[in-house]
């Protein structure tokens, strides 16, 4: 059985799929990282190509407020999340889903699973994204920065505990972030890791099936 036969398996045997939207559903990632470092040269701020590792699985706010400490950016936070937007989404959109999102969802449908998005991303952004890939109807629920369901869940912590608790068991998650991956485990999630080029992920054997993009 390769990885997407055992992850299909595995979703089909469970009653909730959370989903992480950068890295998971699409490959946003670099985007990501490309549109924090051109409005960054804006300012005259260079960074090295990698410089996002350490935002990986970060609000934006939380990266921003690192940068602006780190650089004295003269912009609030607003401003400053604003201003990278456009830049952002006029390239995300070009972007296509996973190869392994379309039968992963077909096999949570066909068995009864209800999906939901888990991430610590924007509401704005991840609808904006899921209507370009002609996702909006595959999503019970968000649960990001500015979603009508995460009012009082204030970081993706307290959005995967919430899931833990709260939605119907067995659980799957797919994530890209080890300590994602290990707190949705330790809660008794079935985990499913996916690779890309600027994943930290440790040993295939922590995690019950993996995919790349």
């Amino acid at each position: 059985m390769n990885q997407l036969q055992l992850a299909k398996h595995l979703i089909s045997q469970a009653a909730t799929v959370a989903w992480d939207f950068d890295g998971v559903i699409a490959d946003t990632e670099p985007v990501q990282a490309a549109s924090f470092a051109a409005l960054l040269a804006k300012y005259d701020i260079s960074v090295s190509t990698d410089f996002f590792l350490e935002f990986l699985g970060r609000s934006e706010r939380e990266t921003w407020r690192t940068l602006k400490a780190r650089h004295g950016l003269p912009k609030t936070l607003d401003e400053l999340t604003m201003e990278r937007s456009k830049l952002y989404l006029d390239q995300a959109a070009r972007l296509s889903h996973a190869h392994y999102v379309s039968p992963l969802l077909a096999a949570a449908a066909a068995s009864g699973a209800v999906s939901v998005i888990v991430s610590s991303g924007s509401a704005m952004h991840i609808r904006h994204l899921l209507r370009a890939f002609g996702l909006t109807g595959s999503f019970a629920a968000l649960y990001c920065l500015g979603s009508p369901q995460d009012i009082d869940l204030p970081d993706k912590e307290s959005r995967i505990h919430y899931i833990a608790g709260h939605w119907p068991a067995p659980q799957v998650i797919l994530d890209d972030n080890p300590e994602y991956l290990a707190l949705a485990r330790s809660l008794g999630m079935i985990t499913i890791a996916v690779w890309h080029g600027m994943t930290r992920l440790g040993s295939y054997r922590e995690y019950h099936a993996c995919l790349r993009h």
